[in-house]
């Protein structure tokens, strides 16, 4: 039961698939999936022509189809379920396992990582490699440590905020207005939503990205993710160290109209576990319009955002009225060469807000979106093992990264910790459970 309680919130998903019960749902529930699958672009979405729409930015827009206060369709009703912060559980803890072996934590783990290099291996020092700490430090972040390997780059993330910093309140006070949040089994015979409490707030875990340094080989007809193809966990990481999943659940809907996204686009899953599902754009999310240095002197491009399992970067939307949005692809990307020294690539993602084919609904989303351009199949240990598509990143259960199938390709190589970015215990993640 312990395990199952640990299960992330697209698995949950996939057993409660007919309790998404709303009017709205029952409408368009299937009828939204035959037009997702196969990839986003047919959901016959169009681009909006001013780019720097978010949620934030259309809350007070009369007639628009969602709730003030979160990124949810405003069809939507708020479930009066308890928070799973205020029930006592009568299951095992639903918190993650008890550590016992300080090598396992995040913090100590990493730093056993950092003391018994591997001596196989000489870490790369261009590009992004070259200065670590000056890429990370740029952003508000929960990565406690970042390096690279000959291979990869390793992010090592407990997946909240650091604590007493304003983004852990921000992403708390978000959480509560989540009108229908993934549920939590906390009493015997819980198992329908109705008598289940709901995940308000989060818990930190043990989270190990690798992201390939030279991305996976170019797909020009790369597999859409639809019926017998879809990510199961991870599609990426936003650079605020929180796993980006993709915008559909396995109900068959968009966390929009599953009335499941806060305003940031993010929510908790079974495990607490907490994570964005589209674009974590507004001004007390992620990033914003405008956002210094990435904006001035008039550059539309947006900000790096995030990095993409598949090794390309993902980018913000673009930031002018001015400049209609690019042509992106199936995946949510496009090519072209972005002045910066950390993206050798030209091939890279794009959040972006589509507006749908119902009245004055919008969606919210982010690259890679409706599939990897990069070959995922030709990566190393991939997905975890035993399992369909399940990307590698969470160690929460295994109290520690040893256990995994991609365990000698997280190590550092010899020499490599003199470059890397290391807050360490000064990420410390707040705790909303106080």
């Amino acid at each position: 039961e312990h395990e199952h309680e640990h299960e992330h919130e697209h698995e949950h998903e996939h057993e409660h698939e007919h309790e998404h019960e709303h009017e709205h749902e029952h409408e368009h529930g299937q009828d939204e999936w035959t037009r997702f699958k196969g990839g986003f672009h047919n959901f016959d979405l169009k681009l909006l022509d001013d780019a720097d729409e978010s949620c934030e930015s259309l809350s007070n827009t009369p007639g628009v189809m969602y709730n003030d206060d979160s990124c949810s369709s405003a069809t939507c009703q708020a479930v009066d379920n308890p928070s799973c912060d205020d029930v006592v559980f009568e299951m095992p803890d639903n918190g993650l396992p008890s550590c016992d072996d300080p090598e396992n934590t995040l913090f100590d783990g990493l730093a056993y990582e950092i003391a018994n290099p591997r001596s196989d291996c000489a870490a790369a020092e261009t590009g992004i490699c070259a200065d670590l700490p000056s890429f990370f430090s740029q952003f508000e972040t929960a990565i406690a440590g970042a390096y690279c390997t000959d291979s990869y780059l390793v992010m090592w993330t407990h997946g909240l905020y650091k604590s007493g910093t304003t983004a852990c309140t921000n992403y708390k006070t978000h959480l509560t207005d989540v009108p229908r949040p993934p549920g939590v089994a906390y009493k015997q015979n819980g198992n329908d939503y109705q008598d289940q409490c709901v995940g308000r707030s989060a818990k930190p875990q043990l989270q190990v990205f690798k992201i390939p340094l030279t991305p996976a080989a170019w797909m020009e007809d790369p597999p859409l993710w639809g019926d017998d193809f879809f990510p199961a966990s991870t599609v990426g990481m936003i650079l605020d160290g929180l796993p980006l999943y993709p915008a559909i659940d396995n109900s068959y809907l968009t966390v929009w109209d599953a009335c499941e996204s806060s305003m940031c686009n993010a929510h908790v899953g079974m495990g607490f576990d907490l994570h964005h599902h589209g674009n974590p754009m507004a001004e007390t999310c992620f990033y914003q319009n405008g956002s210094s240095p990435w904006y001035d002197d008039g550059e539309p491009h947006g900000m790096p955002i995030g990095m993409s399992s598949d090794g390309y970067m993902i980018y913000g939307q673009y930031q002018s009225h001015t400049q209609l949005l690019p042509a992106l692809d199936d995946c949510g990307g496009h090519n072209h060469t972005v002045s910066n020294e950390w993206d050798s690539q030209e091939y890279h993602y794009h959040a972006y807000t589509n507006k749908g084919t119902q009245d004055d609904m919008y969606y919210f989303f982010q690259g890679p979106s409706g599939c990897w351009r990069g070959d995922v199949s030709e990566l190393e240990n991939f997905y975890e093992e035993g399992t369909d598509y399940k990307v590698n990143y969470d160690s929460s259960k295994d109290c520690g990264i040893t256990k995994r199938n991609d365990y000698q390709q997280l190590r550092l190589c010899s020499g490599s910790e003199d470059g890397m970015f290391y807050p360490g215990t000064e990420t410390q993640p707040c705790n909303w459970f106080d």
